[in-house]
């Protein structure tokens, strides 16, 4: 099984791309885990009620509609880098604002960003490659 597993680790590490979104994917899973506990701490603190916390959720989740929708048509515009690229940055550009963000409004806002770009890495990476299509 060991020498299996190496194996595996030997393959992943000669293929540049698919290190590089184990990596990516790996740190994203890492640092967004506890996303949702961190804004409904935040949105305590700022005396949101239980209601306005799920608003906050359902903004997000609005975002994900939305992005879903838009995913499929900026797939025949941008490559699988540049979604990949701009759903990231997005994270990185976006993360520090929840720690600024003055009231609860802004963190549904973010939230919506956040379910907006989503998809659009979601489907440009799980979108299955023309010689697998049946």
């Amino acid at each position: 099984m060991w020498a299996e597993i190496a194996e595996g680790v030997l393959w992943v590490w000669r293929q540049p791309f698919i290190l590089t979104m184990t990596l990516l994917m790996g740190a994203g899973a890492f640092v967004f885990s506890g996303n949702t506990l961190i804004i409904i701490i935040l949105a305590q603190q700022q005396h949101a009620s239980a209601v306005m916390i799920g608003l906050i959720f359902a903004a997000g989740g609005t975002g994900a509609i939305l992005g879903s929708l838009l995913a499929p048509r900026l797939e025949h515009r941008l490559t699988v880098g540049q979604s990949i690229l701009l759903t990231r940055w997005y994270f990185v550009l976006s993360w520090p604002l929840y720690a600024l963000a003055p009231f609860p409004l802004v963190l549904g806002a973010l939230e919506f960003g956040t379910g907006l770009v989503d998809p659009i890495e979601d489907v440009a990476l799980f979108q299955p490659s023309p010689e697998t299509d049946t």
